[in-house]
């Protein structure tokens, strides 16, 4: 995942966990901050102004992650001699709640990666 992408996780992730420490892998994003950075990314009406700033920079990143997702997903695809899908914004669109699903089925504490749920198939 892009670094932005975790390190906008990793950020709003704070409720649920202490700050990261530098030696922290960054790609150990996990299911817990997928869904807490979903949440962040939909504020509800009469957000604050910060609020809706951290909503937009939680879309961007969202996005920048499922573009990610897409380039792994393709690879692995290519490797094995499957075709890839298009990246569109209804392909991305489309990967938001079949990957908080897994992630809520799969990992009810949160604990999982988002590359283990990735990995697993939607």
């Amino acid at each position: 995942m892009t670094r932005k992408f975790l390190l906008a996780l990793a950020g709003l992730s704070a409720l649920q966990s202490p700050v990261l420490a530098a030696e922290d892998n960054l790609l150990d994003v996990t299911c817990g901050q997928y869904l807490t950075a979903l949440s962040v990314a939909a504020p509800k009406a009469g957000a604050s102004k910060a609020e809706q700033q951290l909503a937009a920079q939680a879309q961007d990143d969202i996005a920048q992650g499922l573009m990610w997702i897409h380039g792994y997903l393709s690879g692995r695809d290519a490797a094995a001699g499957k075709p890839a899908p298009m990246l569109t914004r209804s392909w991305l669109t489309a990967q938001i709640t079949p990957l908080a699903k897994a992630c809520r089925e799969r990992s009810p504490d949160g604990s999982m990666q988002l590359l283990d749920i990735v990995k697993a198939g939607l």
